[in-house]
């Protein structure tokens, strides 16, 4: 036992020996502490078989030659270097490491070979450097295969970081610029489980779907950005949303997922919830709603009844306030009484009439509010008045739309509407409802009446009433068939100057000859031949009108010209028989249509006046 214990203190006395001066080591644990010593280097000396190195609150700085004394630590495991001075990633770092803590430097660059080494890496600390997207290279994750946290807070990041490890399960990046998260980002973390976004200035900037792809994500925090929508298709998995401090204004029926057991959206900007958006979430254990500035009318009246059914998972139920109206201002939304809820009725002086036909008229609505949420949408339903010999105006305004009128028809309204299908000469009522009410919940106060013009007769009106227009629709398409007569018209003029030219360009050509190939009706020991088929050979015009054939002394060449009519006189021709040298000459007008004739048993051969060699003895050329 005691030499036991005497080759402890041999140990000890021995670890104690290598110790740096500047540093203290812990032999049982192995620790070298060099932290708060002013050190620009990493000092030489530090025991080899080290597995935790903390030299936090110095100046290191990048250095070959500092960094090559962490060189011989085979065995660590855990590197300390926050809050020095080091401006790029630091290379040559030990194989064995697991956690490296770099918060607190100067680093801006992170290159493609930062983690060349690194393989089994776990942990990184990279918190409040000035790292950016550009500084960042596509690539530098690439051989960090067993990274499972990165900490990027505090950072100048303006997007989400593309191509990190596929194998992350903790990701923050809190208190960057980041204002975009793209679905190409967020496409190889299917095993991320906590994503911190808080603190950026995300606004409208999450891509569609780029959250869904998060498929193990359970807490996601997007706190203090700028969002006024929730990112839709939110993890399936997700349990924790965090959404406060952020600009949104109603919450919709979509917005939520089913599995969510804790959401955070207190110190928005929160009017109203629509009706269903907080049903159907039977994991939920807490909500958080205070701070928002609620407008307490008719489309609180859901919020009012869903917190009475749960009222033991909100945690702050005394803070939700309404903040208007201002009857209503300051008082808690658990002291009002649902009756108290309601809204502005919408009047019927809201429809401007704008024309009136047998079959139809045209009016605008002008009953849209501004203090409606975004998810009211306004109807318009109509039918004709039950009661043939009275007006609207001798109805009750208290009594129900639906009891003095049959009702033909609904549609949306728009800020311009239509209704057409109309029965000539009866009295209509129109009545305006928002999506969060019924047709048995209107009143004769919002609605008008008008009555529909006589049938016309033979183009004529019976009724001089409300001169009918012609809508807008029908001028628009008289304008549009105008339009393409027009095009098509001068399409046509287009083509016939084209043509033109085109046949203008063919007689400015040379003249081709060809062989013939079918002969036709005979005239007495001649064929009239026609040549349909040319080999692209030809011979040079002279001058506009005369051209000049070699024929060879042993064929007799006949040329036979008919002008364009009758009247035309046949133009001269001159022939050369039985001499090579001699030429057949002959006048041509321009627009002349050429025949050429053979005898029965001759053989013909013609040649241009410029070496055309390759005819044969067997046909007649053009």
């Amino acid at each position: 036992m005691r030499i036991l214990k005497v080759l402890l203190l041999l140990t000890v006395a021995s670890y104690g020996s290598c110790c740096p001066r500047v540093c203290r080591c812990e032999s049982r644990r192995k620790v070298v502490y060099c932290h708060e010593r002013d050190l620009q280097y990493i000092p030489y000396g530090i025991p080899s078989d080290t597995v935790e190195l903390r030299l936090q609150g110095n100046r290191i700085i990048n250095s070959p030659s500092s960094m090559h004394n962490l060189r011989h630590l085979r065995h660590l495991r855990k590197l300390d270097l926050h809050r020095n001075k080091l401006t790029s990633f630091p290379k040559t770092l030990p194989r064995s490491l697991e956690q490296i803590d770099l918060n607190s430097n100067e680093i801006r660059f992170i290159g493609r070979d930062a983690f060349k080494f690194l393989t089994n890496l776990r942990e990184l600390n990279l918190d409040h450097n000035d790292i950016t997207n550009d500084g960042l290279s596509p690539t530098a994750f690439q051989n960090a295969t067993l990274l499972e946290t990165l900490t990027m807070n505090g950072n100048s990041l303006t997007s989400f970081p593309e191509m990190l490890p596929n194998t992350l399960r903790h990701f923050q990046v809190k208190k960057n610029q980041i204002e975009t998260v793209s679905s190409q980002s967020t496409l190889r973390l299917g095993k991320l489980v906590t994503l911190d976004l808080s603190e950026n200035v995300i606004s409208d900037g999450v891509e569609s779907g780029a959250l869904g792809f998060l498929q193990s994500l359970t807490s996601l925090n997007l706190r203090d950005n700028e969002l006024r929508h929730i990112p839709s298709v939110l993890p399936e998995n997700l349990e924790e949303l965090v959404l406060s401090r952020n600009s949104l204004r109603y919450l919709r029926r979509t917005s939520l997922n089913l599995g969510l057991q804790s959401v955070d959206l207190s110190f928005n900007q929160l009017e109203s919830v629509e009706p269903g958006a907080l049903d159907n979430l039977p994991k939920l254990l807490r909500i958080e709603l205070q701070g928002n500035p609620w407008r307490c009318d008719c489309y609180l009246t859901y919020l009012k009844k869903w917190l009475h059914s749960i009222r033991p998972i909100l945690s702050s139920e005394s803070n939700v306030r309404c903040s208007t109206p201002a009857k209503f201002s300051g008082v808690t939304l658990r002291a009002m009484d649902v009756e108290s809820l309601v809204c502005d009725v919408t009047e019927g002086s809201a429809f401007e009439l704008l024309n009136a036909t047998s079959m139809s008229f045209e009016f605008l609505f002008h009953g849209f509010r501004h203090s409606d949420p975004e998810y009211v949408s306004y109807f318009a339903f109509y039918g004709v008045l039950e009661c043939r010999n009275c007006s609207l105006r001798d109805v009750v305004a208290s009594q129900s739309a639906l009891s003095v009128m049959e009702l033909a028809s609904e549609q949306r309204l728009e800020t311009l509407n239509m209704v057409n299908g109309l029965q000539p000469e009866s009295t209509y009522v129109i009545c305006a409802r928002t999506s969060q009410q019924s047709m048995n919940d209107v009143t004769i106060k919002s609605c008008t009446s008008f009555r529909s013009t006589e049938a016309k007769i033979s183009g004529v009106s019976v009724v001089s009433g409300n001169r009918g227009t012609i809508p807008t629709w029908g001028i628009a398409c008289i304008g549009v068939l105008i339009f393409g007569i027009v095009v098509v018209v001068m399409l046509l003029l287009l083509w016939r100057r084209y043509t033109n030219q085109s046949k203008l360009s063919r007689r400015r050509y040379s003249t081709h000859y060809s062989k013939a190939s079918i002969v036709s009706r005979s005239m007495d020991n001649l064929h009239q031949v026609q040549i349909r088929q040319f080999n692209g050979r030809s011979f040079h015009q002279r001058t506009a009108s005369t051209t000049t054939l070699d024929a060879r002394k042993e064929f007799d060449v006949t040329i036979m010209v008919r002008g364009q009519d009758a009247t035309t006189s046949p133009p001269s021709l001159d022939s050369a028989m039985g001499a090579s040298s001699a030429c057949a000459t002959c006048s041509l007008n321009r627009n002349s249509d050429v025949m050429i004739a053979r005898h029965e048993d001759l053989r013909h051969s013609w040649y241009s006046a410029h070496c055309a060699t390759d005819l044969d003895d067997t046909g007649v050329y053009v």
